[in-house]
């Protein structure tokens, strides 16, 4: 499990749908249509393609083994790799989804995203750029309503969408953030390991990762890492993460959202204490229950705080 410590990576306003008329009063009950098709959900731990918004995409489930009831849904986004890797394998293998799919009754829903081409290189990189979010965020709308209605066909208690919850590291926390700002109606909770919003990147006219405040009070985890917790690297920090993450913390203070910022000092990585408080931190929250860490937590306080 040690090997994801290394990870480096950096880095979707979408159609407006309604939903089946379900006894959710919230937008993450199924949608009543999606864009396209739905993959095959299984845990046989295969890239699974399926169609969104008229493009083939590819997906990856971690389901937990023996669950029937309760399952919580996480999206995890996974941040920039080259093309030809497989980037939310690398997650699934170095942060042991398995186990924790099994030890939290968790399905993981990881998604992965398109290529970019810029500077004659080639990588996975999620669409935060203002302006071209849309393919992205209709992916999240159609995987979420894919695996609802997966697990309604079989039991329809199995999966709790009043749980649904997201989390991303590096790129895919700056995707995180487009999602808190479009999409923040479907979640329970939300989680950002090295990311953040409002980024200028050089060569490009937009912002990346921009923030709207949340119409409602969505519980958020910030995680950064310190000074060296940049890309590419200190010599060259196109993105400071450590200096976005701080931005993003402030603007959910003013917008009065229940967030918590933790800081280490081991820059561009998850470290294991960040895991373990993640995992705490996603399966202690449900739509319309007051979250339990709206107040400072002795056990957090050495490293976290809940306001500037």
């Amino acid at each position: 499990m040690n090997n994801i410590w290394w990870f480096s990576s950096l880095l979707a306003c979408s159609e407006t749908k309604t939903d089946t008329g379900s006894i959710q009063p919230w937008s993450a009950a199924p949608l009543s249509e999606i864009s396209g098709t739905c993959p095959t959900i299984d845990n046989s731990r295969e890239l699974k393609t399926f169609t969104s918004n008229g493009t083939e995409r590819s997906v990856q489930f971690v389901l937990p083994t023996d669950s029937t009831a309760d399952i919580q849904p996480v999206f995890f986004f996974h941040g920039l790799m080259p093309e030809g890797s497989n980037p939310t394998n690398q997650l699934i293998t170095g942060l042991s989804l398995q186990s924790v799919a099994d030890e939290y009754n968790i399905a993981f829903i990881l998604p992965v995203s398109e290529i970019w081409e810029l500077f004659g290189q080639r990588f996975h990189l999620w669409k935060i750029e203002q302006g071209t979010e849309d393919n992205d965020l209709v992916v999240f709308d159609d995987l979420r309503t894919c695996i609802a209605e997966h697990f309604d066909v079989y039991n329809s208690d199995a999966l709790n969408m009043d749980r649904l919850s997201t989390l991303g590291f590096s790129g895919g926390a700056l995707f995180n953030t487009v999602i808190l700002s479009n999409r923040s109606d479907t979640l329970a909770s939300a989680v950002e390991i090295s990311g953040g919003a409002d980024l200028t990147i050089p060569g490009f006219s937009n912002p990346f990762s921009v923030h709207n405040p949340a119409s409602i009070n969505i519980p958020v985890l910030l995680v950064s890492g310190g000074s060296s917790d940049v890309w590419p690297d200190a010599t060259l920090p196109v993105v400071d993460f450590e200096s976005a993450t701080g931005h993003l913390f402030s603007e959910l203070q003013q917008a009065g959202q229940t967030s918590v910022h933790c800081r280490h000092n081991n820059g561009h990585t998850i470290t294991p204490r960040a895991w373990t408080q993640t995992l705490d931190w996603l399966t202690d929250h449900s739509v319309g229950v007051d979250s339990p860490y709206a107040s400072p937590q002795d056990s957090w306080s050495d490293w976290c705080v809940w306001e500037e």
